[in-house]
């Protein structure tokens, strides 16, 4: 089957140079690297789950710092002054908002 493939310029050079070095076309490289990633997916180990329990123990701001708690309200998403805020305000003994 035929198909076209957009590569970014940087790849396709280093893609081509490959290929010459190996005295292989461009496509039967491109092929062979396919192939090769499709069988390492089929050979790789499954991975457990990671246990993500603790994050339910983090505050808000620090999930959301972690993208596990993005705000759902309109609000913009904190930045690392934001944190910082929040750190002081927390350490200074005046508790967190």
């Amino acid at each position: 089957m035929k198909t076209s493939l957009d590569f970014p310029d940087p790849l396709f050079r280093q893609l081509k140079a490959q290929a010459a070095l190996q005295g292989s076309s461009l496509k039967n490289l491109v092929v062979s690297f396919v192939e090769r990633g499709l069988r390492d997916i089929q050979t790789a180990p499954a991975t457990p789950p990671q246990d993500r329990s603790w994050e339910d123990q983090l505050d808000p701001f620090t999930k959301s710092l972690l993208g596990a708690a993005l705000p759902t309200d309109g609000r913009p998403t904190p930045t690392m002054d934001d944190y910082h805020a929040y750190l002081e305000k927390k350490h200074l003994g005046q508790g967190a908002s």
